[in-house]
Formats: C-alpha cells, sequence, structure tokens
C-alpha cells in the first residue's frame, strides 16, 4: 500500500487548531487556578480578619468531632461541659511543667503531642514551660473565684467583678482545662521577668516558636488577637488548644478560631 503524506497546507491547518485548543485549555485552568488560590474568606493579605461565612466553616470541620468529647468541641458560657464529663487522661513528663506540683494530667489523644512539642523546641533551644494543662473542676471554681476577688479588690460590685474575670478566666464547667485539652505555655524564664500572664508574651522567642510550629503538633492558639468578639475571652498568647494536626493545619493557615471553624461563628 502506498505511503500517505499530508499536504503543506493541511499541516498547517492543523497546527493552528492545535494551538487553539491548547491556549484556550492554558486560559481556562489560569482562570481555575485564579479562582481556587483565592485568599480564604477568614483572613485578607494584610493579615486583618473579616468575616467567615458558615457555609465555608461548616464544610472545613468534620460535624463528628464538634460532639462532646471531639477534638472540636466548643466549651464556653454558651456550651459548658456537661457535670459529669471525665475525660480519658494520661500524663505529661513533670519536667515539661513550670512547676512540679502542677497536675500533669492532659487528654490521652494530645499528651503524647503534647510531649513532642515541648522536646523538640528544648532541642531548638527555646526552654517551653506548660504552666497549666488539665484542671478539675473544683480547680478552676478557685481559679475563677480568685480572679473575681482582685476585680473585687479594686472596687468592682459582684456582678461587674465576675462579667470581668469571665472574659479572662472561664467559670467552673466552661474552662477548656477541664477538657484535658488545653494547655498554658511560656518560657521558662517568663515568671522572672512578668508576675502574670500579659500579652506581651507574643513578645518572646518562646510565643514565635509556638506561632510557626504548634499546628504541626495538632494544637491552635485558641483565643487569637482581633476574635475576642467571637470567642468571647481577651487575646492570650499562651493558651493553646489541641485539635489535630489536620484541623489545626487548616485552622491556621485560614485564619479561624474554633468557633468560625465550627460554623458557630
Amino acid at each position: 500500500m502506498a505511503k500517505r503524506t499530508l499536504r503543506p497546507g493541511c499541516c498547517g491547518f492543523l497546527a493552528a487548531i492545535a494551538v487553539c485548543v491548547v491556549g484556550g485549555l492554558v486560559f481556562a485552568y489560569a482562570i481555575f487556578n485564579k479562582h481556587n488560590a483565592a485568599v480564604p474568606s477568614g483572613t485578607d493579605t494584610g493579615g486583618t480578619s473579616r468575616p467567615v461565612s458558615s457555609a465555608v466553616s461548616k464544610a472545613l470541620a468534620p460535624a463528628s468531632e464538634m460532639k462532646t468529647g471531639g477534638l472540636l468541641m466548643l466549651i464556653n458560657a454558651q456550651s459548658p461541659l456537661p457535670s459529669d464529663y471525665t475525660p480519658a487522661l494520661s500524663t505529661v513528663d513533670k519536667s515539661y511543667y513550670l512547676s512540679s506540683d502542677k497536675d500533669n494530667h492532659f487528654d490521652a489523644r494530645a499528651a503524647p503531642y503534647l510531649s513532642q512539642m515541648i522536646h523538640d523546641a528544648r532541642a531548638d533551644g527555646v526552654q517551653l514551660v506548660i504552666v497549666s494543662g488539665y484542671r478539675s473542676m473544683a480547680y478552676q471554681t478557685d481559679n475563677f473565684d480568685r480572679k473575681v476577688s482582685q476585680y473585687r479588690a479594686q472596687g468592682y460590685g459582684p456582678s461587674t467583678a465576675s462579667s470581668k474575670a469571665a472574659t479572662l478566666v472561664a467559670p467552673p464547667g466552661t474552662s477548656e482545662h477541664e477538657s484535658g485539652l488545653a494547655t498554658d505555655i511560656v518560657s521558662s524564664d517568663w515568671y522572672k521577668k512578668n508576675t502574670d500572664l500579659t500579652a506581651a508574651f507574643d513578645q518572646t522567642e518562646a510565643f514565635a516558636w509556638m506561632e510557626k510550629h504548634a499546628a504541626d503538633y495538632g494544637f491552635i492558639l485558641r483565643y487569637p488577637k482581633g476574635k475576642t468578639n467571637i470567642t468571647g475571652i481577651e487575646y492570650e498568647p499562651w493558651h493553646w488548644r489541641y485539635v489535630g494536626k489536620e484541623n489545626a493545619l487548616k485552622m491556621t493557615g485560614a485564619g479561624l478560631c474554633l468557633e468560625e471553624y465550627d460554623g458557630k461563628a
């Protein structure tokens, strides 16, 4: 059979069609990629938080993990822990705590990651210490009452003192520490220079390390700057909540607090 060849004019026509097809695909991909690379609705390029739609946050948060006992459960004045809630606990090495007399229990799912995070930070030369981890309801009651007393000593009435205290210390039954999933972390020398936990902690090397690495261990900054109107708690650069690595990376990357991620904001 004779070998068939395409005429030059035919080749040029086919080449033109191929260029058009490829060009169209490239244009379509560019539009698609631009759309999907958009900044998540919870953040903008200037770092300023803006409202996140419930549809977006609900699509991110696994509903099963938002139930009581789940890694994404909300614990606050509107969603208190059941009075009989008892987390499954394990221990963390007491050498990782500010004081050896602290209760060194933590949620069993999170304890290994908390330990590894402290270990790795110290290996990097950053001496993190745990100020507080798990707290029983009795301990939280004492903690809250102490803050109320401080405001009372400043001249505030009982109701106002309690309200102001609640923006800094969760009332009993509404503290994340009672779940065993939350921890307060500072540098080992923090209390040599300070008498209390303050927002100035975010100027330390310890905070910088946590901000950069905490999500890799499943932790989020629970009460971030600019979110008080959503969380109901003032900015706390020392308070970290375990939500699991996948959730933590999504939330940190999108600039979402837990309420936004759960679709409760």
